[in-house]
């Protein structure tokens, strides 16, 4: 229910995406005038931005690949698709950190860069949809929204990308979530209706669990694996068991290779435990050496740290310590 619980969380709003991914297409090559042709290319990442260079990504973007891209029909034209709202929402994801004007600079860089001039006009058109429908849903949320039941909410969120998008092109982009969204909500209904009996509402649950499309299902049944088995290891361990019989039931469960995937897993995890229990050593000797200069043991830290982790592995000690604050660490 967590899906539902957020129908509403701010801009970040609940739907405003379907994660439903699209059919795979590969774009065809397209000529100047954006129609099918063998020669001409799109511009580079790096020159299709209107104006100058683009700037450097904002710190919660660093790092990572712009996911989701554009689609072609087969005489070359724009093709809206969730990938496409997946690609705008990866940059709308740094609202607060950088302006809108700026966001916007970013998106259709990604669309000058990818598509030719005439996919790449309906492209702009589209964002300009999907902008207005995000203002509109921002206004929705602002109008005391998220008081209203779950199922209104739900109804109103549909009809306004109806209003926006039109029924069939809604369908497509937001079709997948909606019906997961609708079977969540009517689960609710059918486990909080005091008027079933037992089986009847067992019945009906395991009828709307059907109606799941199969990627969810399959994801679940994962999750609900994945917890039975930390479940019987847990019980197995307090009994005595040693890894030998961790990896026997883990063999039995899910094969021998998921075992031996799962056991190289283990093996990572306590060498990072490992790792991380001698860093707080070296920071604790840090802070008695430095105790009475915090700008030295600021600086000491540091220093410490950059020696004993790479970048990547940098942000997750830095989240660690900012759980758990260290006198003087930057």
């Amino acid at each position: 229910m967590a899906a539902l619980a957020a129908l509403g969380a701010a801009m970040g709003v609940w739907g405003l995406r379907g994660p439903g991914p699209a059919p795979a297409v590969d774009p065809p090559r397209v000529s100047a005038a954006g129609r099918p042709g063998a020669s001409a290319e799109p511009e580079s990442a790096a020159s299709a931005s209107p104006g100058s260079a683009r700037p450097a990504l904002p710190a919660s973007l660093r790092g990572t690949e712009v996911p989701g891209g554009f689609a072609l029909d087969s005489a070359g034209y724009f093709r809206a698709t969730p990938d496409a709202l997946e690609l705008f929402d990866y940059f709308f994801s740094a609202r607060g950190e950088e302006p809108d004007a700026r966001i916007r600079q970013r998106i259709e860089a990604e669309i000058h860069a990818r598509l030719m001039p005439l996919a790449r006009a309906e492209a702009l058109a589209f964002f300009d949809e999907y902008q207005r429908y995000r203002e509109q849903a921002r206004a929705l949320f602002e109008a005391d929204f998220e008081e209203l039941p779950l199922e209104i909410r739900f109804q109103r969120i549909r009809e306004l990308r109806r209003s926006v998008f039109g029924a069939a092109q809604a369908e497509t982009l937001f079709g997948v979530e909606e019906n997961r969204l609708r079977v969540e909500l009517d689960r609710r209904r059918v486990a909080q209706d005091p008027d079933l009996s037992p089986d009847e509402r067992g019945r009906r649950l395991l009828a709307l669990e059907a109606q799941r499309p199969p990627e969810v299902r399959a994801a679940q049944a994962a999750a609900q694996a994945a917890i039975d088995l930390r479940r019987d290891e847990a019980s197995l361990r307090a009994q005595g068991a040693g890894d030998a019989e961790i990896h026997h039931l883990r063999e039995e469960r899910f094969g021998a290779d998921a075992a031996e995937r799962l056991a190289a897993l283990d093996r990572e995890r306590a060498s990072w435990q490992a790792r991380l229990d001698e860093w707080r050593r070296t920071r604790e000797a840090l802070e008695r050496e430095f105790a009475d200069d915090p700008p030295a043991l600021a600086t000491a830290v540091e220093t410490a740290r950059n020696e004993r982790f790479r970048a990547a592995e940098q942000i997750r000690v830095r989240g660690l310590e900012t759980s758990e604050p260290v006198p003087g660490a930057p």
